[in-house]
């Protein structure tokens, strides 16, 4: 992997993900992003970068607030922290996103994996199929951190599949590309 500066994992199934890789390649993800490289992580590649899985890579100390992850598909709003504006721009105002199914965050309590800085939040909830009611408004829609030397950046729901928000994966790319740009503060 050493000719990539960036690796994405994109929507589709976290433990699929996993498993395709198997052991060896999640081991050769976690050395790629500890020696400098950036991991991109949308919808599954969020829950694989998550620490709470048998499966998953463990990128930063996060874990899912319910083993029920099928929440439903549709619009959901989203705001940017003060963090997030610095990535992705003086979005000040909330704004709607496609969401499919991706992971609901809270921290973990791994002390090896790194812990994680909100970039934005969700600010309402999608709760379809009997899946717990409570647990999505307000909680981290979209998060980075440190891993070793290199940078991680989830994402939980679509930016690519939103109207209006097309540039946010091009500007996530870029920031995780530009080391020059400082990592947000981590509170």
């Amino acid at each position: 992997m050493s000719q990539f500066d960036i690796l994405v994992f994109a929507g589709g199934s976290g433990s699929g993900q996993s498993k395709a890789i198997g052991e060896v390649g999640l081991g050769n993800v976690r050395k790629f992003v500890k020696n400098g490289g950036s991991y991109l992580g949308i919808c599954a590649g969020a829950y694989l970068a998550c620490s709470n899985y048998p499966w998953s890579l463990g990128l930063m100390n996060a874990k899912t607030r319910s083993t029920k992850w099928m929440r439903g598909g549709g619009a959901v709003a989203l705001e940017l922290t003060a963090n997030g504006q610095k990535i992705f721009g003086d979005v000040k105002q909330t704004f709607p996103v496609r969401y499919n199914n991706g992971p609901i965050i809270e921290p973990d309590n791994k002390p090896d994996a790194p812990p994680y800085t909100v970039i934005a939040y969700f600010r309402n909830e999608l709760a379809e199929h009997n899946t717990p009611v409570g647990l999505m408004k307000d909680t981290p829609a979209a998060m980075c951190s440190q891993y070793g030397k290199g940078r991680v950046l989830t994402i939980s729901p679509h930016f690519e599949g939103t109207k209006n928000a097309e540039n946010f994966l091009p500007t996530a790319l870029a920031w995780l590309g530009d080391k020059t740009i400082p990592m947000p503060d981590s509170h």
